[in-house]
């Protein structure tokens, strides 16, 4: 905090003018506190928000793997239970168009 004192205090005035400026000056550094903070919380925030959506993201594209996962092996069970070849090679068809 910087002061501007151009004369030592003879008087009660000096005192008083001198008063008012230290008080001004710790008005001005609150408020700028108050706005750092408040600048601070509100990147925070965003900062959250975004980590948020990213996860969203990533959460939906493990529930599509995981789909895709469980179709291919429900028609990989039922590949190896199907006695018709051609039914068979269709089915594995299927598959590998899934894992596209």
């Amino acid at each position: 905090m910087k002061f501007r004192i151009d004369k030592i205090p003879k008087n009660e005035d000096d005192i008083a003018e001198i008063q008012r400026e230290v008080e001004r000056e710790e008005h001005h550094h609150h408020e700028h506190g108050e706005e750092d903070i408040i600048t601070q919380l509100l990147y925070s925030l965003q900062s959250l928000e975004s980590k948020v959506n990213e996860l969203q993201l990533g959460n939906e594209q493990c529930k599509k793997e995981i789909s895709t996962i469980y179709k291919v092996l429900s028609k990989l069970v039922l590949a190896s239970f199907t006695e018709n070849k051609e039914e068979r090679i269709k089915i594995l068809r299927d598959v590998l168009s899934l894992l596209e």
